[in-house]
């Protein structure tokens, strides 16, 4: 574990050295990449509230098969959280290890 802490470089600390800077005919293309990842990105959580309102219904309800389905609901729920919130920081550790540049 002391390895694996010990080996990585903080990505945002390099962005003054690396020259990212792009063509001019990409930069449409970059701009509707952007606003879709934006909007899968707030689209998830809006789902990720809708899921959570889904479980605490589950929850409340007196029968115990949906007391315990709600709370399954809600862990599926936060993996997935956890998961969309930590996405970008994934593909950077991931495009960094293959050896490819992330701007």
């Amino acid at each position: 574990m002391l390895l694996v802490t010990t080996d990585l470089n903080p990505v945002a600390a390099s962005h003054g050295t690396l020259n990212c800077s792009s063509s001019e005919t990409f930069e449409p293309l970059f701009g509707l990449l952007h606003s879709l990842t934006e909007l899968a990105f707030l689209g998830g959580i809006g789902l990720a509230t809708l899921g959570f309102s889904v479980a605490g219904l589950l929850i409340i309800i007196p029968e115990q098969q949906y007391t315990h389905r709600g709370r399954q609901f809600a862990k599926s729920v936060l993996i997935g959280v956890i998961l969309l919130l930590s996405a970008h920081m994934i593909v950077q550790f991931i495009a960094n290890e293959l050896g490819g540049t992330v701007c």
